[in-house]
């Protein structure tokens, strides 16, 4: 039972850690857009 719980939680650790991940990896791509709009904008 208690490798249950600890494979479990081990689980929910890695894909709290992905959604993170995931989550700054869409924060960097949605900046860099923006960075390139305004670049075309001044261009």
């Amino acid at each position: 039972l208690q490798v249950q719980e600890d494979l479990y939680n081990q689980a929910r650790a890695q894909m709290k850690a992905e959604r993170k991940a995931d989550r700054k990896a869409k924060l960097e791509e949605f900046k860099a857009n923006i960075k390139s709009k305004f670049d075309k904008l001044k261009a």
